[in-house]
């Protein structure tokens, strides 16, 4: 599944979010860096065309550096999506980026476990949404077994 498309029930909940106004998305990975033009940077790609259809604008966060792949820079940036730094465990730098973005919509990507979706949802007003794109990973963390 690279495309957002390929995934009716993230297709939907999206609409439903973003069908109103102009909205600011953002997308926290988690991650410190990408290494390579794998699906989950072609599926913030997808995400970044539908969303610049619908006048929104999207941020992308890691938290060590920015791309330097030029591919994934150009398809970025042809995306409409801005790509800006969040250092780990900064909650404070977090929450200045949601209020500087004006951000509605914040999307956690890989949470550990699941404090930043938490977090944010506790201190902001925006809609939170979490992926686990790594289930089997993330199966066997015995959190996740104490959770459900």
């Amino acid at each position: 599944m690279d495309k957002i498309s390929d995934c009716p029930q993230a297709t939907t909940n999206f609409n439903v979010y973003t069908q109103s106004k102009e909205m600011n998305i953002l997308h926290y990975t988690g991650m410190p860096y990408t290494t390579k033009y794998g699906g989950i940077e072609k599926w913030f790609v997808e995400f970044g065309k539908i969303a610049q259809n619908k006048n929104h604008n999207v941020y992308l966060a890691y938290t060590e550096t920015v791309p330097d792949i030029p591919e994934i820079v150009n398809d970025y940036k042809q995306s409409n999506i801005e790509v800006i730094i969040i250092p780990e465990k900064d909650n404070n730098q977090l929450l200045s980026v949601i209020d500087k973005y004006k951000i509605d919509i914040f999307i956690s990507h890989f949470p550990e476990p699941y404090t930043i979706p938490l977090f944010v949802a506790k201190n902001t007003k925006c809609k939170v949404f979490s992926f686990f794109h790594c289930y089997n990973y993330y199966s066997q963390l015995s959190w996740i077994k104490n959770f459900k």
